[in-house]
């Protein structure tokens, strides 16, 4: 997606495996404070409610994205590690067209800089390809082959 078809501070959709990660690792639960009661608590338990049609992408803050070295990057690790796993449950394929198309909104450098890209931006050279979850040695990335996080998803669902 060429970035002028994003507007600065902006809002539009992108493809998850078209966002890249700003840390090298991330925690498999969202923060108790930010998720409504009764509502799925780890990125595992939000994509699966996701597929299955029990939490919809529209009622998820939209994800913010800042570009930077040539690409976009997210300032919400835990929910492109759900949209990922989703994409990757409904078409492993990347080069296909993604079936999952995500809001978004391009922010801007102050922005950016008060979320702390500065000190959390830690994915450059791998070009935020993947995360680690914490906790685990295991990985959410850009293909099934490469994510080790998230398997069951796809096994438990029979798809291969």
């Amino acid at each position: 997606l060429p970035i002028s078809e994003i507007p600065l501070d902006g809002t539009g959709y992108l493809d998850p495996l078209k966002i890249g990660f700003s840390h090298l690792s991330c925690s498999p639960g969202f923060r108790s404070e930010r998720v409504p009661e009764g509502a799925p608590q780890t990125i595992l338990e939000l994509a699966q409610a996701l597929h299955q049609g029990t939490a919809r992408i529209q009622d998820i803050q939209e994800l913010e994205v800042f570009w930077i070295h040539g690409r976009f990057y997210t300032l919400g690790n835990r929910r492109l590690a759900t949209y990922r796993l989703l994409r990757l449950l409904k078409n492993p394929d990347p080069s296909s067209e993604s079936p999952v198309l995500i809001p978004v909104r391009r922010v801007n450098r102050t922005r950016a800089m008060d979320w702390g890209w500065l000190q959390k931006f830690s994915t450059g050279f791998v070009g935020g390809q993947y995360v680690r979850i914490r906790g685990t040695n295991l990985h959410v990335s850009t293909t099934r082959e490469r994510s080790t996080f998230g398997t069951t998803l796809w096994s438990t669902t029979g798809q291969r």
